[in-house]
């Protein structure tokens, strides 16, 4: 099991093109990318990993996230909510390199990831 938890704030004067968003393969999987933005965002995901066979795993994870324009805003907000699977192959035992299938799914519907490593 892994698990995280991120935020991020940015200055008023910080160009909109910086701030933290919702809709990565990262954090929210399952939204569209840069679905929700804000100043402020906090984030909490977990990941139950394990082996399938091999050079194959699996993984479920859940993320949290909530965003705003100050951090007095985080708690007032509606969070979003995603979870998801996802398959991983191991490229390089040693070098513990990942290519990773991810599907993640909110209430808005869903998206699907291919990318190296791990989300964290």
């Amino acid at each position: 099991m892994a698990s995280q938890l991120s935020g991020s704030f940015v200055t008023v004067d910080a160009p909109f093109f910086v701030y933290p968003y919702v809709g990565t393969p990262n954090i929210g999987r399952g939204y569209s990318d840069r679905r929700f933005m804000d100043r402020t965002l906090i984030n909490i995901q977990s990941e139950l990993r394990f082996s399938i066979s091999g050079r194959f795993g699996a993984v479920t994870f859940i993320s949290l996230s909530s965003l705003g324009e100050s951090p007095e805003e985080l708690i007032k907000n509606r969070t979003k909510l995603s979870a998801g699977l996802g398959l991983r192959y191991i490229l390089n035992k040693e070098e513990r390199t990942k290519i990773r299938l991810d599907f993640g799914f909110t209430n808005e519907g869903f998206n699907f990831y291919i990318t190296a490593n791990e989300a964290f």
